[in-house]
């Protein structure tokens, strides 16, 4: 649902996330009768995780995401560990 206003101001911020809104609705790749029923396992696991993505799209989204912080550690991992008092 978009707002009766829309801000002009707003066009190169909020006004983008908008457009992309509504260029990806009704076109996810999730079911959500399958949603339901993984929630539905979720809550009656005995050990749930901490976080869990749902949904093809989310999984590559975390997937691109531990990419960067892991190439992110080691370019600055010399300078992360030259922080400790000497051994």
């Amino acid at each position: 649902m978009e707002a009766k206003n829309v801000i002009a101001d707003y066009a190169e911020t909020a006004g983008k996330v908008r457009v992309s809104a509504n260029a990806y609705n009704h076109r996810q790749p999730g079911d959500p009768k399958r949603l339901a029923q993984a929630l539905l396992t979720l809550v009656s696991a005995t050990n749930p995780p901490s976080r869990l993505q749902l949904g093809t799209d989310a999984l590559a989204r975390i997937r691109e995401k531990h990419a960067f912080v892991e190439q992110e550690l080691q370019t600055w991992e010399a300078l992360s560990r030259s922080t400790d008092f000497p051994v």
